[in-house]
């Protein structure tokens, strides 16, 4: 067999651009050297990045209220920013993103398109591998984190329920769907001893869900067929009917000739 040459080939690494990258070129046009007017933009910028190096130029006036700048605000301010980023990571529509957040819809466009482009991950693998590369050192970066996992694991509507939005929660589900999620989960978590040893911490923990498994499945089961339903308002009627203590007239008065 021949031996391997000097100096062996490798496929070039393809390199995945930041969630940020427009952002980025504009901080990288601002920062050149002699740049001091609009002719130096490049033609390829959109509309926001020009519109935040207009902002540069204008040296922070407050009267600046385009999507962009009113974006960059939320930008700076950490705990907003991590908000909108796990609110865009759940790839819900920026119509939804902007009724969660209070925030005009064309400021959640800027946004999306100048400090947080999700399309960049391309897939769920690099999403996932995004969210897990994150630090977690400090409460910011940690809160940002956590905002990210929420967003993307369990969608938008949680992370309104966490911000004080009840108006966006689960309540525009119908019983058999929230039942449905509860089985789902209850099933995994009840299945996540398959790589344990039975006296493992997990294990019990795993065979703690088996019983939500099942009276899920039990009620999934009543709300989705009719007899089930049938059985269930029998059993209300009994129930109520084992409880009555009324008394007739004709009950008082045998009770009073006793």
């Amino acid at each position: 067999m021949g031996s391997l040459p000097n100096k062996v080939k490798t496929i070039p690494m393809i390199r995945l651009k930041s969630p940020a990258f427009r952002y980025n070129e504009v901080l990288r046009l601002i920062n050149t050297p002699n740049f001091n007017s609009e002719e130096d933009i490049p033609d390829t910028f959109t509309e926001n990045q020009r519109s935040l190096v207009e902002v540069h130029e204008r040296k922070g006036n407050l009267d600046i209220f385009t999507p962009s700048w009113q974006a960059h605000l939320i930008y700076t301010i950490p705990t907003s920013c991590s908000i909108l980023r796990g609110l865009l990571i759940s790839g819900e529509y920026p119509s939804i993103v902007a009724r969660i957040s209070g925030l005009n819809v064309l400021v959640v466009e800027a946004f999306k398109e100048l400090f947080f482009d999700t399309e960049v991950f391309m897939n769920k693998l690099l999403t996932v591998a995004y969210i897990r590369s994150l630090e977690s050192d400090d409460e910011a970066s940690l809160f940002n984190k956590r905002m990210l996992s929420w967003g993307y694991y369990l969608g938008s509507k949680y992370i309104a329920w966490k911000i004080g939005n009840p108006s966006e929660g689960i309540s525009d589900k119908t019983p058999s769907e929230a039942v449905s999620d509860v089985l789902r989960d209850a099933s995994w978590r009840s299945k996540e001893h398959f790589l344990s040893e039975l006296t493992d911490n997990q294990t019990k923990e795993a065979r703690a869900w088996v019983p939500q498994v099942l009276k899920s499945a039990e009620v999934l089961t009543s709300l989705e067929t009719t007899n089930g339903m049938e059985n269930s308002f029998a059993e209300l009627k009994i129930k109520l009917g084992g409880i009555d203590t009324t008394k007739t007239l004709e009950d008082l008065g045998d009770s009073i000739k006793s």
